[in-house]
């Protein structure tokens, strides 16, 4: 069970493990007891929200594995926080094959009730090996990360054997359960990267949204001179003169804020107000995260992570 306090709706939220073979409520009571036994069950998770923590309305089922997860998969926990507006999810997932591990999934919501997976079937903090500290994953207890000097860190829960061991008969010499910790840089959850093969401009697109900072940032890296190229569009795709692809500066290595400039725009100053979009033209490169401010930011320079640069061009540039 996971209780949030969302400021925006002004409601204590709660997200709790269910059931649902075995009980339709969020929380059982005695008529359960006498429901007939399933082959199977299964873990999901729901919704409920409370102005007093007393009273609990809008129960409703919300999350949990579906057509698209193997069959043999289950939500084990779930905890969320949110970062401006938007809820990010830590989905501990249960692997019912032997030996029975768990790990670490991301999903994402603008409403905290509707979720998207992130990379669905990919880890973002996988199980180890069998008896490793970490063979199963959980992160409940602390679902909002803590951030120092640009660094992350997430614990989370660790135990070094199998699901269904029965911890009462094993030697407690080698069963073991702990806490465990992940970092990662600053807003680093997740990226969109270019292809290794392909040399020419892969291209994003955001949805329209209206400009209420001038000053634009990337959360980016470059590596093998390659770069990104911001243009501006307007709604109905149109490139905005003064901020078209060919007057983009390229933004080039490896930093939590790279400031977007054009020839004769150091900022977004002109647009602020209107409804645009944004196309990235990317030439290897990843793009972790863009944020609109009204203040300048430093750099926050990122040594390389996981990329050997032959072309040694991993410090950022100011073109």
């Amino acid at each position: 069970m996971h209780l949030i306090y969302d400021q925006a709706k002004q409601k204590w939220v709660i997200y709790r493990r269910i059931i649902p073979q075995f009980t339709e409520r969020m929380i059982a009571d005695k008529s359960d007891c006498d429901r007939q036994p399933v082959d199977r069950y299964y873990r999901s998770y729901a919704y409920a929200e409370s102005d007093d923590l007393r009273v609990w309305d809008k129960h409703q089922y919300i999350l949990g594995m579906d057509a698209d997860d193997p069959a043999d998969t289950e939500l084990y926990q779930f905890a969320c926080h949110k970062i401006g507006p938007t809820y990010v999810g830590f989905m501990s997932v249960y692997y019912l094959r032997h030996p029975q591990p768990i790990d670490i999934h991301l999903a994402t919501s603008r409403d905290g009730v509707h979720f998207s997976r992130v990379k669905r079937g990919e880890a973002f903090i996988p199980y180890g090996a069998l008896g490793y500290y970490d063979y199963m994953a959980m992160c409940c207890s602390q679902p909002e990360p803590v951030i120092v000097n640009d660094t992350v860190y997430v614990y989370y829960a660790a135990c070094n054997f199998g699901h269904t061991v029965d911890t009462a008969t094993t030697d407690p010499a080698t069963v073991k359960c702990g806490a465990a910790l992940a970092t990662f840089k600053r807003d680093r959850y997740a990226s969109l990267e270019t292809s290794e093969w392909d040399n020419g401009p892969c291209r994003v697109v955001t949805k329209p949204f209206i400009v209420s900072h001038p000053k634009l940032f990337l959360n980016a890296a470059t590596w093998q001179k390659g770069s990104i190229r911001v243009e501006a569009l307007t709604r109905d795709w149109q490139p905005i003169a003064g901020f078209s692809e060919p007057d983009a500066r390229e933004v080039q290595g490896d930093a939590l804020d790279h400031p977007v400039r054009w020839k004769d725009n150091a900022d977004l100053s002109k647009l602020v107000g209107k409804e645009i979009r944004l196309k990235f033209y990317m030439i290897r490169s990843r793009l972790h995260a863009m944020t609109l401010s009204h203040e300048d930011r430093k750099q926050s320079i990122v040594e390389p992570e996981y990329r050997f640069d032959q072309s040694g061009d991993s410090t950022p540039k100011l073109n």
